[in-house]
């Protein structure tokens, strides 16, 4: 049985069939009939390491892959393997995993795959490239400029710094995909934090002290529940993110660093993972949104007026305090949201039908039902509506986390707590 593989010599690209036990000077003689040149001219590059002409094709995991071969222009000199680990047999993790244990979603699949760690040049980008020494941990991968090498191509490019990438192992293309680098093959069968579980094929390893597991289908769970609740949390390290579940110091401090991850939760849900982590990086660093439901345009308005423009979006002119039309004086005391904060916008244009007065009657007893049970978040920059159903009056807002009082509407202090609680 044949295998395929790309070729790239000449700034030109084919494919070309080989047999997993040729060796790699059988290989080079293959190259060369292809491109009718002398087999003592070839180099082969692969995986950050040029490779010696007894070196047997088996070992290299080829499959799907791009091999590079450049002009030998100083003589032929067998090279020696690389100090260190290969990119074809590495461990990035304590499991003592191989390279066939990496994954990746690739957007060409939309799915998470099994991932190869490659490696280029960071100036010209060419995947002939040497490296000194293989890489033997995770930030020798992912921070740059890190690992240093030797650019092989055949432009002068003579860089010395390598750029580390995973592609998809599932389809020939050298296409730049996600890791995901706490996704692991449960080689041990660690049982789930959350489950308990021991049979769990593929297992994520959260970065607390005592590296806690969870199966892919609680951790899907644990996701989405967190994100339909709002309790994701916005870090200056790691963005918006949740941390390990577990209980021990450090696992509340142990979040999930690359957001790639969440996308184990499917399109629909990784869409409102993003569209959140943008509202809240918004209200962090100090901006507010358009209160018109069907605007929601986040703006960056200046703090010394009360008058907020959505400049960039519908145009409304409202007050930054209440959210409501812009007015003078003192915003009213339980500044609810209702209809009456489109009131002198576009819809005033439409003329009124019998439909929309049965509709204004409902929106009405709406807007009546909301100022009973309802007050506004006092964080001035969130104003999200809140509902009291039953309990303490100890306020804590869904959307931006601030603790306040139901009763006095401040933040929740020892007074509070000693005269309001359960009042």
């Amino acid at each position: 049985m044949s295998y395929y593989v790309t070729v790239k010599f000449d700034n030109k690209s084919f494919s070309l069939p080989f047999r997993p036990t040729w060796t790699v000077a059988r290989f080079k003689e293959s190259i060369a009939r292809n491109r009718n040149v002398s087999p003592g001219q070839i180099r082969i590059i692969f995986a950050g390491e040029e490779l010696p002409n007894h070196f047997t094709l088996q070992n290299c995991q080829l499959n799907h892959s791009v091999v590079h071969a450049v002009r030998n222009e100083n003589g032929y000199q067998d090279p020696t393997l690389i100090e260190g680990n290969s990119l074809t047999n590495i461990s990035l993790s304590h499991y003592n995993e191989t390279q066939s244990s990496f994954f990746v979603f690739c957007k060409h699949c939309n799915k998470v795959t099994r991932g190869k760690l490659r490696c280029k040049c960071s100036r010209c980008g060419q995947g002939s490239f040497i490296l000194l020494q293989g890489p033997s941990c995770w930030d020798d991968v992912l921070i740059k400029e890190r690992m240093s090498g030797r650019c092989q191509s055949n432009n002068d490019c003579h860089n010395t710094i390598a750029k580390f990438y995973f592609k998809c192992g599932e389809h020939q293309s050298e296409d730049e995909q996600s890791p995901l680098p706490m996704l692991k093959a449960n080689t041990r069968n660690i049982p789930c934090i959350i489950c308990d579980t021991d049979n769990a094929d593929l297992v994520l390893v959260f970065p607390c002290q005592i590296q806690h597991t969870i199966c892919v289908d609680c951790f899907v769970r644990y996701c989405s529940v967190y994100l339909n609740e709002r309790r994701f949390i916005q870090t200056e390290e790691h963005g918006y993110s949740i941390a390990c579940p577990g209980n021990f110091d450090d696992c509340q401090t142990a979040f999930i660093k690359d957001p790639h991850h969440f996308r184990l939760m499917g399109d629909d849900q990784y869409e409102r993972y993003q569209r959140f982590a943008a509202e809240e990086f918004l209200r962090s660093e100090g901006g507010i949104f358009c209160p018109r439901p069907d605007c929601g345009q986040g703006i960056f308005a200046s703090t010394a007026t009360r008058r907020v423009v959505c400049e960039y979006g519908c145009g409304l002119v409202f007050c930054r305090l209440c959210l409501r039309n812009y007015h003078e004086g003192e915003c009213p005391v339980d500044d609810v949201i209702g209809a009456t904060a489109l009131e002198n916008t576009e819809l005033d244009r439409f003329q009124v039908t019998e439909f929309s007065n049965e509709r204004a009657i409902w929106n009405e007893q709406s807007e009546q039902q909301i100022q009973r049970t309802t007050k506004r978040c006092p964080n001035i920059n969130c104003k999200a509506p809140t509902e009291k159903n039953g309990g303490c009056n100890h306020m804590t807002c869904f959307i931006c986390r601030f603790e306040w009082c139901w009763i006095c509407r401040t933040p929740w202090g020892p007074e509070c707590q000693s005269n309001h609680w359960f009042q």
